[in-house]
C-alpha cells in the first residue's frame, strides 16, 4: 500500500479521490476502466505504475475514470466562423464544454474587423473582440460551484445581505480582505440540502456545493456535500467575525433533504470563496479558455489591448500568432500588412511588437504563438492545427482534444543512475495506456470524438525535471542541463514512437493514416531512420505522441517538481489574511543543516530566481526539438526587466519556438510570495517555522486553470 504524505493526500482528496477511496483505490480504478479492453495483466501493469507514481495521467482522467458522468479531457478546441450562425454554434459549444470543466481554446482570426461592412443583412460589424466579450460572459453564467437555496446570508462589506439581494459590485468578506462579487446567478429550481453543525450553523444548498475545508497550512480546499458525511469537519466563520478574518472548525450532525427551491450563487473575483449563514464555501468557478487571432488581422491592436483593464475578459487568455514574415518585417523597421479579406492597412511592424512586448512585461499577456511552426505538425493533410489549449502544450485542429499524462522522472534515478530500461517500459506502458482512453472516454460533441479517432492523439511528456537535475547535481539552465534534457526528450520521442508502432502492429493505425503523406511531415522526416522504415512497415497508432504539460496539481500528488519547470524557490514567505507561512524547499534544508558555514551554496543548486531568461529558453528550446506537439513552460523575467531586454530574447528564440509565455515578477496582482536570504531560511529551520510542502496556488501554469 502507498502511503502518500499529507500534502499530496489532501489534494487528491480535494481533486481525484471518490468518498471512501485511497490512492491504491484509485490506482485500481483508473487502470480497470481505462484497460477494460485490455488483457488482466495489462490492466495489472496500468494499476502498479500509477499506484508507484512512476505515470500519473491527466488530472482528469484520475477523476473521472470509472465515474457516471465527466469526460477524461481537459481541453478542446474549437472552430468559429464569420456568421451569426457559426457564432451561435460556437456559444452553444462552449456552454455545453464550459458546464463539465473543460477549458476551450479558440482562433478568432476568421471573424471580420470592427466597422466592416456586412453585406448580405445590412449594417457593421461590432468586431471579433466584441463577440469574444460575449463569450466571456458566458462562460460567468456557466455554473459549476453549486448554489445556495434564498435567503441565505451573506457576510459583505453592507452586512449580512440575502443571497437574491446581492449585486454586482458589492464586496464579500474573504480571508483575502473583501472582494468584489463580479456576477449573480438566479440558477432557477433545484434540489436542496440542510446542513447543519454542532455550532449551531446551518445552510440549504445544492449537493454540488463546495464547502472550503481548513489545510494544515492556512490554505482552503474544497469538497461537495455529495462528498461530505456526518461528522466531518467544515470551516466556519465566528459570528463575531468583522474587521479581522478568523476562522473555526465546526462538525457536521446532519444532513437532509427539504425540497426544491430556488437558488442563487455568486462569482467573487480572485478568490472564489465566501462565507454563507457562516460557512465558508465556494462559489461558481468561472470558465476557462484561450483566444488567440493572428498577427494580420486588422483588429490585432484592439485584441492586444482587450485585457488592460483588470477583469476584462476574465474568461480567457489571449495570445497573438505570429509569423516568421512578421518577424521580419520588426527587425528591418518595414511595414506590414494587416488584411482581412478586401479590407487592408499597412502598420509598422515595430510598432505592433512594442505594444505586444509592453502588455507582456506589465500585464503578463499576450502570449505569443508561432503560427508557421504551429502548423509543421503530423496531421497537416487531413486535420491542420486550428489553436491551442490555455497552457499551449497542445496545437490542436477543430473540435481536437487534449489526452495527457506525465512520466515522474524522479523515480527513475536510483543508485546515482538512470534506469533507462525501466524508463522505456514504462513510456511504453503509458502510450497503451493513453490510447485505451480514446476508445473509452465520454465526448460531448460528436465531433471530438470523431476527430480523436481519425488523429488518436496523445500527449507524453515529463514531470519532475528539476528535481531530477538536483538528484544528478546538475545546474538547471546550463549546457550540461541542456544536454541532458535534450537526451532525455528525444529517448521519450524514440520510445513513444516505437510503442505506438508496435500497437499498430496490434491494433491498426490511427484512422487518417496515410503513409507517404505522415512520413513527410516536417517532425517525422526528422525521427531517426530505423523508425521512420518501421512506420513505413507497420503504420503507427497515434498521429502525435509528445507533449510537456505544466503538470501543477499532478506533480504535487506525485511529490515532485513541476513539468519542466525549476524549483520556484529555495525557500520564500507567503503573506495574506491567513498570516505568514514559510516555505523551505527540503533539499535546501539538508545543505543548510549540513555544510558549514565557509562552504558556498552548491553550483548546481538552483531556483526559479537565480535562473536567466536565456537559460530559461535554452531549456525551452532543447526540449522542443524532440516534442511533436509544443512544450507549456514559464519564462521568468526579474522585476526590472526592460522592453528591450525581452525585445531581444523574443525575436530570436520565438523562431525555434512553437510559442513563449513570460511572467515578470510583480506584474500581476496578488502575488504574496517573498523570497528568503539563506539567514533568513536557517533561522526559520533553527526554529522549526519553515514547510516544505507546497500548496496549489503555488504551481500554476500562467493561465491558472490547468486541471492536468
Amino acid at each position: 500500500m502507498v502511503e502518500l504524505s499529507e500534502n499530496a493526500f489532501s489534494v487528491a482528496k480535494s481533486r481525484y479521490l471518490m468518498e471512501g477511496e485511497d490512492w491504491d483505490g484509485l490506482a485500481k480504478r483508473v487502470a480497470t476502466y481505462v484497460g477494460r479492453g485490455e488483457d488482466p495483466e495489462i490492466v495489472e501493469e496500468f494499476e502498479e505504475v500509477i499506484r508507484e507514481r512512476l505515470f500519473i495521467p491527466g488530472g482528469r482522467i484520475l477523476r473521472n475514470a470509472g465515474r457516471k458522468a465527466g469526460s477524461m479531457t481537459n481541453c478542446v478546441v474549437l472552430p468559429v466562423g464569420d456568421s451569426i450562425e457559426e457564432i451561435g454554434q460556437l456559444y452553444r459549444e462552449l456552454l455545453i464544454l464550459w458546464s463539465e470543466g473543460s477549458g476551450v481554446g479558440v482562433n478568432w482570426t476568421p471573424l471580420r474587423p470592427k466597422g466592416a461592412p456586412i453585406l448580405r443583412k445590412g449594417g457593421y460589424s461590432s468586431g471579433l473582440v466584441s463577440f469574444l466579450k460575449v463569450a466571456s460572459q458566458i462562460g460567468e453564467t456557466v455554473e459549476s460551484g453549486g448554489c445556495f437555496a434564498g435567503g441565505t446570508k451573506i457576510l459583505t462589506a453592507r452586512g449580512l445581505i440575502p443571497v437574491e439581494d446581492v449585486s454586482i459590485g458589492d464586496k464579500a468578506y474573504t480571508h483575502k480582505g473583501f472582494r468584489n462579487v463580479s456576477y449573480t446567478f438566479d440558477n432557477g429550481v433545484k434540489d436542496v440540502y440542510s446542513i447543519r453543525t454542532e455550532k449551531g450553523y446551518s445552510v440549504e444548498v445544492t449537493l454540488n456545493h463546495k464547502f472550503a475545508i481548513r489545510n494544515k497550512d492556512g490554505s482552503f480546499h474544497q469538497v461537495p456535500l455529495s462528498r461530505l458525511n456526518v461528522g466531518d469537519v467544515v470551516t466556519v466563520l465566528p459570528r463575531d467575525t468583522r474587521s479581522v478574518f478568523q476562522i473555526d472548525d465546526d462538525r457536521i450532525v446532519s444532513i437532509d433533504y427539504v425540497g426544491r427551491k430556488n437558488v442563487y450563487d455568486l462569482e467573487v473575483e480572485d478568490v472564489h470563496l465566501l462565507s454563507g449563514n457562516g460557512f465558508y464555501t465556494s462559489n461558481s468557478r468561472r470558465a476557462a479558455g484561450l483566444a488567440l487571432v493572428h498577427i494580420d488581422h486588422p483588429e490585432v491592436e484592439d485584441f492586444i489591448d482587450s485585457k488592460l483593464r483588470d477583469g476584462e475578459i476574465p474568461n480567457f487568455n489571449i495570445s497573438v500568432g505570429v509569423t516568421k514574415e512578421f518577424l521580419l518585417a520588426v527587425k528591418t523597421g518595414k511595414k506590414f500588412e494587416l488584411k482581412w479579406g478586401n479590407i487592408k492597412r499597412e502598420v509598422y511592424a515595430r510598432d505592433l511588437w512594442e505594444k505586444i512586448l509592453s502588455n507582456m512585461l506589465n500585464k503578463a499577456e499576450p502570449g505569443l504563438i508561432n503560427i508557421d511552426n504551429f502548423r509543421k505538425t503530423n496531421t497537416y493533410y487531413f486535420s491542420p492545427i486550428e489553436c491551442c489549449n490555455a497552457c499551449s502544450e497542445q496545437p490542436l485542429p477543430k473540435y481536437g482534444s487534449c489526452n495527457l499524462g506525465s512520466i515522474v522522472l524522479p523515480k527513475f534515478f536510483v543508485n546515482k543512475n538512470t534506469n533507462w530500461q525501466k524508463l522505456a517500459h514504462v513510456i511504453r506502458l503509458a502510450v497503451r495506456f493513453l490510447d485505451c482512453v480514446i476508445d473509452v472516454c465520454r465526448y460531448s460533441l460528436p465531433q471530438l470524438q470523431e476527430e480523436a479517432f481519425s488523429s488518436r492523439r496523445v500527449g507524453l511528456g515529463f514531470t519532475g525535471i528539476a528535481d531530477y537535475l538536483l538528484l544528478k547535481q546538475i545546474r538547471y539552465g546550463s549546457d550540461r542541463s541542456v544536454e541532458e534534457i535534450e537526451k532525455l526528450y528525444k529517448f521519450l520521442r524514440n520510445e513513444a514512437y516505437l510503442a505506438s508502432i508496435e500497437l499498430s502492429k496490434e491494433k491498426g493505425p490511427f484512422g487518417k493514416f496515410d503513409k507517404f503523406h505522415y512520413l513527410n511531415s516536417s517532425f517525422v522526416k526528422k525521427l531517426p531512420v530505423r523508425i521512420r522504415m518501421a512506420i513505413e512497415d507497420n503504420g503507427i497508432r497515434n498521429s502525435c505522441l509528445t507533449t510537456q504539460a505544466p503538470t501543477g496539481t499532478t506533480s504535487l500528488v506525485a511529490e515532485c517538481s513541476s513539468g519542466i519547470e525549476p524549483i520556484i524557490s529555495k525557500a520564500h514567505v507567503r503573506n495574506d489574511r491567513v498570516g505568514r507561512r514559510i516555505y523551505i524547499h527540503p533539499k535546501y534544508e539538508e545543505i543548510l543543516t549540513n555544510r558549514s558555514e565557509e562552504e558556498d551554496m552548491p553550483y548546481w543548486f538552483v531556483d526559479s530566481y537565480d535562473i536567466s531568461p536565456e537559460e530559461h529558453l535554452e531549456v525551452q528550446v532543447a526540449a522542443s526539438f524532440s516534442i511533436d506537439s509544443s512544450v507549456s513552460k514559464t519564462i521568468n523575467l526579474p522585476r526590472n526587466t526592460k522592453e528591450e531586454d525581452l525585445d531581444r530574447y523574443l525575436l530570436e528564440y520565438i523562431q525555434d519556438l512553437k510559442g513563449i509565455t513570460v511572467y515578470r515578477d510583480g506584474s500581476r496582482e496578488g502575488q504574496i510570495l517573498t523570497p528568503l536570504s539563506e539567514k533568513e531560511a536557517l533561522e526559520a529551520i533553527k526554529s522549526k517555522s519553515g514547510d516544505s510542502d507546497l500548496l496549489e496556488s503555488e504551481v500554476q501554469c500562467s493561465s491558472g486553470t490547468c486541471d492536468i
